[in-house]
């Protein structure tokens, strides 16, 4: 009887054990999500800091474009700088993104004065920079310095004795032996009294032999020389 009660007893008290052990998991189960829950809504700005850290496509688009500007303005560069002298109405000194032909220059220049003979110029030749651009007025011979671009220019080459003539420009060359004392004083640096001398250093010699013998005129030196000899020939 005793025996029978005591086994009843012992059943009783396993089967309270286990269901507290259930209810203690439970409990904690349950307890342990409810933690969880407050915890994130009390601090939601954590939550959402992964997100904001998130660089997005638009960012990057825009933390970039301003160097990629730069490298786009900075990539455009003058390439030619040119000393416009003469019968323009600006004359000065001028850049360009390229190398630009004349016409662009003399625009770029105010155009040319009314002195100008147009038929004189290649409006089509292309310039380089550095390059000086004089435009003579009516008939004035272009210096030997500063060359008409474009234009064919084969000048007298003087060596020694001999002599290869052409022509400078659209200008042609006057021959020294034949020359009278107008057509010498179109020459740079000449005068009547000079362009005399020629003459009669001309006629002393019974004529030049080659361009050169003009150094022996008085008051000819090496400079003015230099720039008349290009104008000139000896047939």
């Amino acid at each position: 009887m005793f025996d029978d009660l005591f086994d009843r007893i012992k059943d009783r008290l396993d089967d309270t054990k286990y269901m507290v052990i259930i209810i203690g998991v439970v409990g904690l189960l349950v307890g342990g999500g409810i933690w969880l829950v407050t915890r994130a809504q009390a601090s939601p700005s954590g939550a959402m800091s992964f997100v904001t850290s998130t660089p997005t496509i638009s960012d990057a688009t825009t933390s970039t474009s301003p160097s990629v500007t730069a490298v786009r303005a900075t990539s455009v560069v003058n390439t030619a700088t040119i000393d416009v002298k003469g019968g323009v109405k600006e004359p000065g000194v001028y850049t360009f993104t390229t190398e630009p032909t004349v016409d662009e220059v003399l625009k770029k220049a105010g155009g040319v004065t009314p002195n100008v003979k147009l038929a004189r110029l290649n409006l089509a030749a292309r310039m380089q920079t550095a390059q000086v651009l004089y435009i003579p007025i009516n008939d004035e011979k272009v210096p030997v310095e500063f060359p008409l671009p474009g234009m064919t220019t084969q000048a007298s080459i003087v060596s020694g004795s001999s002599t290869t003539s052409g022509t400078t420009g659209d200008t042609p060359l006057i021959s020294l032996n034949t020359a009278t004392l107008t057509d010498l004083q179109t020459l740079s640096g000449i005068g009547e009294k000079r362009a005399q001398d020629i003459i009669d250093l001309r006629d002393r010699m019974g004529g030049f032999k080659s361009v050169a013998d003009l150094k022996e005129v008085s008051g000819i030196g090496d400079k003015t020389f230099e720039k008349i000899a290009p104008y000139v020939q000896v047939p």
